[in-house]
């Protein structure tokens, strides 16, 4: 920031002296220090200013290149001999302009070496000066302005930067909140959802005179999983360990495709399941379900007028794999970079994405294990491949 006012700065110190140079007895002595001293300042200032805007310049450099400003004010001294008001008003811009750097100490430096290289260089030409003194104390004088100015900004941020602090630690305090609600509802939307449209088909069922046995055990495991969703998202804001222990891997596959089977249906979602193999992977099996289902439940939201899910096992190269395809709407290769973040953009047709998957990602990484997310392109449909370590008890 300061780069630029240094370079103002610098300008009007060049126009300063140079309007001093016009006006000078001795011309062809002043043309020939000023097509030496100008063209020489001009490149440096500019170039200091480039090298600050582009971060390539330490605070240190920038104070020393002070001494390029008191360099040419002194040289205007000995060429210039009586016209010390020009002059003078050159160091007086240098001590001004060192304000900008906010550091008091440096100001009063700054004004203490002009006042050395002034005096020491106008005393033969104007040793009966009157107005010297006087010129010697505007020159402290600033210095003690910039100071104070410095101090007084350096105050008012002081007092503002705490409720400033305080105001954007509140605004990610709240940010947070919000899309930690905003899991838990994309969580527990899908057994609620599976609830009602179990009570639903309790009720034509009952109408029918049939046994309802079954859709009241979903209920009845739905509603648990909704309790328990909100635990896990609990564990996912706050990252732990979970309690691994050997299972089969279709048990969990099975329940959360029990889970879905009646939004599979409701979405007209043919299921196409390969049978189980006999895998074992150390891992928690509530945990499993919920990734698995959020992964089915993705799928289903990609295809809105039906299509095909299909679910297939194997066991290779030590890990046990599962790989989840469904035909629905796919996803684009920008999308596909950040589609476990919860920002990430909606799948055509979908609510969206990105809370769930991140939460599947995250269970599954407690597994030790790996989810990649791959589709060919929008319209192509996409896979979701979750690999887990085999039990060594297998």
């Amino acid at each position: 920031m300061s780069s630029r006012y240094l370079l103002f700065f610098r300008t009007i110190l060049a126009a300063t002296l140079l309007l001093e140079a016009m006006y000078a007895p001795e011309a062809k002595r002043v043309l020939e220090w000023v097509w030496v001293s100008f063209p020489l300042y001009g490149i440096c200032a500019f170039t200091l200013w480039a090298l600050e805007r582009f971060g390539r310049l330490s605070p240190l450099s920038v104070q020393g290149s002070f001494l390029l400003d008191l360099a040419l004010a002194g040289s205007a001294a000995q060429a210039l001999p009586g016209r010390s008001m020009g002059v003078f008003v050159a160091f007086f811009l240098i001590v001004l302009s060192s304000t900008l750097l906010r550091k008091p100490s440096f100001s009063f430096l700054v004004a203490a070496a002009a006042c050395l290289v002034y005096g020491a260089l106008t005393w033969g030409a104007g040793g009966s000066d009157p107005g010297r003194s006087m010129k010697f104390a505007l020159l402290a004088a600033i210095a003690s302005f910039s100071a104070f100015m410095t101090t007084y900004a350096r105050a008012i941020e002081s007092d503002t930067a705490g409720p400033y602090e305080r105001r954007i630690a509140w605004m990610e305090r709240l940010s947070f909140a919000g899309k930690a609600l905003a899991g838990i509802l994309h969580e527990v939307k899908t057994p609620l959802g599976t609830i009602v449209l179990g009570v639903e088909n309790i009720r034509a069922k009952l109408r029918r005179g049939e046994k309802v046995d079954e859709e009241l055990g979903v209920i009845r495991r739905e509603a648990e999983r909704a309790s328990e969703i909100l635990v896990n998202f609990l564990e996912f804001t706050r990252p732990a360990e979970l309690a691994l222990t050997p299972l089969r891997l279709a048990e969990p596959l099975d329940k959360a495709a029990a889970a879905m089977r009646l939004r599979l249906e409701e979405r007209g979602v043919a299921l196409d399941c390969a049978p189980a193999t006999e895998a074992l992977v150390l891992g928690s099996q509530r945990h499993l379900v919920q990734a698995f289902t959020n992964l089915f439940m993705n799928a289903v939201d990609a295809m809105p007028g039906g299509g095909r899910l299909t679910v297939r096992q194997e066991e290779r190269a030590g890990r046990a794999w599962v790989r989840i395809s469904d035909t629905g709407a796919g996803i684009s290769a920008e999308d596909l970079v950040d589609i476990f973040e919860p920002a990430s953009p909606e799948r055509p047709g979908s609510r969206g994405f990105g809370l769930g998957l991140g939460i599947a990602r995250w269970i599954v990484s407690r597994h030790h294990g790996e989810l990649l997310i791959e589709s060919p392109g929008p319209g192509l449909g996409a896979c979701a491949t979750v690999s887990l370590p085999l039990s060594r008890e297998s």
